[in-house]
């Protein structure tokens, strides 16, 4: 298993450390557990691409371990009320319309790599923005004021590319299965 795949793993691994503080109210170390979980996120493809170690294994654990961080972030911080939920149900059902379709296009053509797309990216990187943000403010980092200031824009940023990323994905994996169809 390559160095990537480790680091894709210790990022699956931590989540459940990272929700238990952040349900009893840690004031730091989830921030700090999150921040790591980033970067690490940022190193396993880093390391994947100098290494030139990019595996099957790796397509699937790295977007399975931002899914897993971000979707039991968004519960956890809602469950605290300190998301709304209907964040949480349009960003938890975006990601299981991009599963079942990921499935579906398994299942029928045999293709299981995912190519993320530079929305989805975007997606992704406002979705860790948000947590971030919402650590900081609930560790005391953030002023509360500032960042209900800003909360409801970076929000409907954050929301607007989740919806627009999933419609292109949908959009994506529909003109795959057309392909192998006819």
């Amino acid at each position: 298993m390559s160095l990537a795949n480790y680091i894709s793993l210790f990022r699956i691994v931590i989540i459940p450390v990272f929700v238990i503080l952040l349900l009893k109210r840690h004031p730091y170390l989830p921030l700090l557990l999150f921040s790591l979980a980033i970067v690490t996120d940022g190193l396993d493809g880093m390391a994947a691409r100098i290494q030139k170690q990019k595996t099957k294994l790796g397509s699937i654990l790295d977007p399975l371990a931002d899914k897993l961080l971000l979707t039991s972030a968004y519960i956890t911080l809602a469950i605290l009320k300190l998301v709304p939920l209907w964040v949480v149900i349009i960003i938890f059902g975006r990601d299981l319309i991009l599963i079942s379709g990921w499935l579906i296009i398994y299942f029928s053509t045999g293709m299981s790599t995912v190519i993320p797309t530079i929305l989805g990216k975007a997606a992704a990187v406002l979705q860790m923005t948000v947590v971030f943000l919402v650590l900081l403010s609930s560790s005391g980092y953030l002023a509360e004021g500032k960042w209900l200031t800003v909360k409801p824009f970076i929000l409907s940023v954050m929301i607007l590319f989740t919806v627009i990323s999933g419609m292109e994905y949908c959009l994506r994996g529909i003109r795959m299965i057309s392909k192998e169809t006819a």
